[in-house]
């Protein structure tokens, strides 16, 4: 109930935010850790990598990618850990109908 966090004036919990998304050849993933965003663009073979410090950047115009190695790193391990946690299993075919007319 976030009613009684806000009335209360509690500071907000530190969580951590995944995201995936998959349409034809476009595949998105991202994680949001602390001020930090991380998205993994992936289309058509070609991989674009993008890092925001939100609190400094809230508009998302810097990318800090290619400065921040070691926490692009980081995050995308966490995605990857994500995903094998929260993969479905594979689909199975429903069995053939035994029911006769």
């Amino acid at each position: 109930d976030l009613i009684g966090h806000v009335i209360d004036g509690k500071p907000d919990e530190a969580r951590t935010l995944f995201f995936r998304y998959r349409r034809g050849q476009v595949v998105r993933k991202g994680i949001r850790e602390g001020d930090l965003k991380l998205i993994e663009n992936r289309e058509s073979g070609v991989t674009e990598v993008l890092m925001y410090d939100l609190a400094a950047d809230p508009g998302e115009t810097t990318n800090l990618a290619p400065q921040r190695a070691s926490d692009v790193q980081r995050l995308l391990g966490r995605i990857a850990a994500w995903e094998a946690e929260v993969q479905p299993p594979a689909h199975r075919r429903a069995p053939e109908s035994t029911v006769k007319s």
